[in-house]
Order: structure tokens, then C-alpha cells, then sequence
């Protein structure tokens, strides 16, 4: 594949150092937005998080979807203001697809705290899932066109 990559590279007149440059700072970039989504949600930044989408962008969760970053924020802001969450991001895949796009795959462990009655103890609730991110990148800036959660041990 890398061999392909370098001749593509070389009929476009680049190097292949420089493809893979641009390509090593694309998946970095990719990498920081998807770091940055742990960060924000888990800090219940929402307008943070809506931040870190395109304008069209979809965010598809297990408990709802939602289309645009005015939705995405609104979301975020109408989770309780008792749950806490923890994202813990154990492997990120990113591989530049064009121009300006990049897809993904994200594997995490989550864990989310509710409170419970007076002098009962907190209902914890933890899982492992997976991301399939569409990411846009422009001028060197990544963020998420498509975000779709899928659960895949937990409650």
C-alpha cells in the first residue's frame, strides 16, 4: 500500500515524505478532536463539544441522534446535571481518505454516574464502544461530519 501511496504521491509531484507528512498531520489533527470529545463531554462543555462538529454534522448515539451543531449543543446541555461521565479512549484509527476528509475508528470504556435517593449510593453504569467518525479537515483543523457510537458490552 505504501508503495502505491508514493507513486500517487510522485505522479502528483510530491514526495512521498511529503505524503506522508500530510498524512501524519491529519491523523494527528483527527486524533486531538477525538481527545478533545472526551475532554469536553466528560467536562459537560457542550458548546465545546458542538465545537469540535461541522455545521451538518451527525452525531448518532445509542439514545438519540442528532443533525447540526445546534442540536448537537442542545443535547449535550439537557443531560442531567447530576450525570458525571468518564471516556477513556483505548485505540484510535485514522486514516486520511481525500482531500479534506479522514475516517475513523474508536474503541473506549465509558462509565457514567448518576446519583442516587438520599443515602443511596450512585448507580454507576460502565460499557465498551465503538465510534465511526467522518472527519473534515480544513486548514489543518479536523472535525467531526459524521459521529456514530455503537455499545458493545454494557448494560
Amino acid at each position: 500500500m505504501l508503495r502505491v501511496l508514493s507513486l500517487v504521491a510522485a505522479v502528483c509531484g510530491l514526495t512521498a515524505n511529503a505524503y506522508a507528512s500530510e498524512e501524519a498531520d491529519v491523523v494527528k489533527a483527527c486524533l486531538e478532536t477525538v481527545h478533545k470529545y472526551a475532554v469536553h463531554v466528560d467536562s459537560r462543555d457542550a458548546a465545546a463539544v458542538a465545537a469540535l462538529f461541522t455545521e451538518d454534522a451527525e452525531l448518532v448515539l445509542p439514545s438519540r441522534r442528532a443533525k447540526g451543531t445546534a442540536e448537537i449543543k442542545a443535547g449535550f446541555e439537557a443531560m442531567p446535571a447530576t450525570r458525571r461521565t468518564i471516556h477513556h479512549v483505548t485505540t484510535a484509527l485514522v486514516e486520511k481518505t481525500g482531500d479534506h476528509t479522514a475516517k475513523g475508528t474508536v474503541y473506549l470504556a465509558f462509565v457514567a454516574f448518576m446519583p442516587g435517593e438520599e443515602g443511596a449510593a450512585p448507580t454507576r453504569m460502565s460499557a465498551d464502544g465503538i465510534y465511526s467518525d467522518d472527519y473534515h479537515i480544513r486548514d489543518g483543523v479536523c472535525r467531526f461530519s459524521r459521529r456514530k457510537l455503537d455499545i458493545v458490552t454494557g448494560p
